[in-house]
């Protein structure tokens, strides 16, 4: 079992309003299913905060398979469903999925180095709380690439540095995600 807190500052260079801050707590199990096989489930809770101020939580599940071909490679393959109940404080339901899969190869004993790709779909739907309309639908689509660097503190302990890029394929959008965590 292990938790750990988690801060991102994401930024978006066209439009700076939908800019954001999060603090979010996660716990989590692995379980070794053989000696090079893994499975990893994770829950995630996170406050975010928009630049206009608004604020909403989600609640997500992620799910791992984890494959070391050997001691240095990691294969991972994952998929995450996160759900945002109070979208913008406007829409009930907020819905992402994405499968994604990286590779993490050892650079020294203490430091890895990961590379990754994704592609998320979002939709979007509901009662807008405000005026009691329906909302209608909306579902767009982006793909992404990561890089991550985690050095080991202690044992148990690690500090991550990752950077995530990601493009829309339904629209002119391009997000840029500098994220620091510490997880013990």
């Amino acid at each position: 079992v292990f938790g750990g807190y988690e801060f991102a500052d994401v930024n978006f260079p066209k439009n700076k309003l939908k800019s954001s801050e999060s603090h979010g707590l996660r716990l989590g199990t692995r379980y070794e299913l053989t000696e090079i096989v893994d499975l990893d489930p994770l829950l995630k809770f996170e406050h975010r905060e928009s630049k206009t101020r608004q604020h909403s939580n989600s609640l997500g599940f992620t799910g791992k398979w984890v494959y070391r071909p050997n001691p240095r490679t990691t294969l991972t393959a994952a998929y995450a469903d996160e759900r945002i109940p109070s979208y913008d404080a406007s829409r009930l339901q907020f819905q992402s999925t994405r499968p994604s899969v990286e590779v993490a190869y050892e650079l020294t004993p203490l430091t890895t180095l990961t590379l990754g790709a994704q592609q998320e779909t979002q939709r979007s739907g509901g009662q807008d709380i405000l005026t009691g309309n329906s909302g209608g639908n909306s579902r767009s689509k982006r793909f992404g690439f990561a890089g991550n660097i985690r050095w080991q503190v202690r044992e148990k302990s690690h500090i991550e540095v990752n950077y995530n890029y990601a493009r829309s394929t339904t629209s002119d959008y391009t997000n840029h995600t500098l994220r620091f965590a510490f997880e013990t």
